[in-house]
């Protein structure tokens, strides 16, 4: 299914962001189609967040560029699970040439809860830990996203991390989470050569 949704959080940033959503079974389309984004906006990093059932298993996860935001769900066994998503979380893609790294605020606590519900491996880079040395938990995600624009909603920002957007996030809270994520990626990591990455999962 292909939509919009709306952002007013940075007003300096596109108001409408495209968003694509696939069941588990068209896992192999929805890499296919972040693949696409990523190659043709030139970007390496790929923001990641996570929605969790009450019960602590993952439902559905969304990966997103600058630009666009792709959320899959999940719903089957591990062994069901598409290979070319398990190698774009594993870190390793096929395609040598632009070596694609998962960026998120939280990212040990995604990483563990993606790598027991999918039974593999799941690499990323902390963004909190990375630039924060905070290692607790995504507290103040507005924080980097001020180092993005000097206009944001600060508190509108960090609910979008409350504890229980984890289990309770719409579709639209869970797209602007990755796609705030990817924003701080690209113009904290990207932009910023002499900064050398801490916080890696």
């Amino acid at each position: 299914m292909e939509t919009t949704i709306s952002q007013r959080l940075i007003p300096i940033l596109p108001e409408r962001i495209p968003l694509h959503i696939y069941p588990q079974n068209e896992a192999t389309e929805a890499v296919s189609r972040i693949s696409q984004a990523v190659d043709w906006y030139g970007t390496t990093y790929l923001g990641l967040a996570v929605k969790r059932t009450s019960k602590g298993y993952i439902d559905s996860l969304a990966l997103a560029t600058s630009r666009e935001v792709v959320i899959i769900t999940l719903k089957a066994s591990p062994a069901s699970i598409d290979q070319l998503l398990i190698n774009l979380l594993a870190g390793s893609t096929s395609d040598q040439t632009r070596q694609l790294t998962l960026v998120a605020f939280g990212m040990a606590r995604i990483a563990i809860q993606l790598s027991w519900a999918l039974n593999s491996y799941v690499v990323g880079i902390d963004l909190s830990t990375c630039f924060e040395g905070e290692t607790r938990g995504p507290s103040r995600p507005s924080r980097l996203l001020s180092r993005v624009s000097s206009i944001v909603e600060t508190w509108k920002v960090d609910a979008l991390w409350a504890t229980s957007c984890d289990t309770e996030a719409s579709v639209e809270k869970l797209c602007l989470r990755a796609w705030i994520t990817a924003w701080c990626g690209d113009f904290l990591l990207l932009y910023d050569d002499g900064h050398n990455p801490r916080g890696y999962s």
